[in-house]
């Protein structure tokens, strides 16, 4: 399973216009379906995971739907890739998720970037419940750039 954005009129440009691309492909890497999700607005899939139900989690960045400027943009889907539901983390400046993974209780653990939130911009941590609803969420950084790239649940039950 592979998740990027792509541009829906498959012309060069910013990320405006931009959606979620999600691909699925069989074992040989042949292309079995395709999808993408969005709005009006940039979106973007930086992270994907099959889950339990075998289905599947995408976190990326959201300018369409959400608080303001850039959001993380967290996306369940069924096992054919059609959306079962999407939300929306961040304040009112940029966030976005880089990392997503399910957790041991059926949730989802995210790592990005917020800039709404702690100094310029710092590393985002948010605990979900197994249907996106936030259950909490941590910064983490100082004084100068501060971004989270991947993040696991440890055997104690902590994250890393």
């Amino acid at each position: 399973i592979i998740t990027g954005w792509t541009h829906p009129d498959n012309t060069p440009g910013s990320f405006e216009d931009s959606e979620v691309l999600l691909i699925k492909t069989d074992g040989s890497g042949n292309e079995e379906w395709t999808k993408t999700y969005g709005g009006a607005d940039g979106e973007s899939g930086n992270s994907v995971q099959q889950t339990n139900d075998g289905g599947y989690i995408i976190a990326g960045s959201t300018s369409s739907f959400g608080n303001g400027d850039e959001d993380v943009y967290l996306i369940k889907t069924d096992g054919s890739g059609n959306e079962q539901w999407f939300k929306t983390f961040g304040g009112v400046d940029g966030e976005s998720g880089s990392s997503v993974q399910q957790t041991n209780d059926g949730g989802y653990i995210i790592a990005g970037s917020t800039s709404s939130f702690g100094n310029w911009s710092d590393l985002y941590l948010i605990k979900t419940d197994g249907s996106g609803n936030e259950q909490w969420f941590k910064i983490f950084g100082g004084t100068y750039l501060d971004v989270g790239e991947s993040v696991q649940q440890t055997n104690d039950g902590g994250y890393i």
